[in-house]
């Protein structure tokens, strides 16, 4: 159902005021560059907010911000799934884990090796760093 324009109810809103949001019709526009109002006061109105309150700039392309997104998003996928495989022990995941594939770490095995030597790992690492 088509709304009425709140001066005159037998006719239809053509469209609503920019400030204030209220159906008005073709004869109770208020036209401006930068909208149409129902009345000069909320064109007024309107051009104050706009003088508190400018809008910050959003820089660069949303493109560009939807391809950088989507790219955090499957690398942070990527290492989940790997984390997952590798880490947790989860071998369901192996099949899609294309870190450990392309690395082929296992970062648990090596883990559980360590302590089983009792800390030897640990004590190399010390020795290298020593070293340099």
């Amino acid at each position: 159902m088509a709304k009425a324009c709140i001066n005159h109810q037998g006719t239809i809103a053509i469209t609503q005021c920019f400030q204030c949001h209220r159906p008005i019709c073709s004869m109770c526009v208020t036209d401006t560059p930068h909208g149409k109002f129902c009345s000069t006061e909320c064109s007024i109105k309107y051009l104050d907010y706009k003088k508190r309150f400018p809008d910050e700039k959003k820089k660069g392309s949303p493109a560009l911000r939807k391809l950088v997104g989507t790219t955090v998003i499957v690398i942070a996928a990527l290492i989940g799934i790997h984390i997952l495989h590798a880490w947790v022990g989860i071998e369901a995941v192996g099949k899609v884990d294309i870190i450990g594939k392309l690395f082929g770490s296992k970062p648990k095995e090596l883990l559980e090796q360590g302590l089983k030597e009792g800390g030897k790992v640990v004590e190399d690492a010390k020795d290298a760093i020593k070293k340099k």
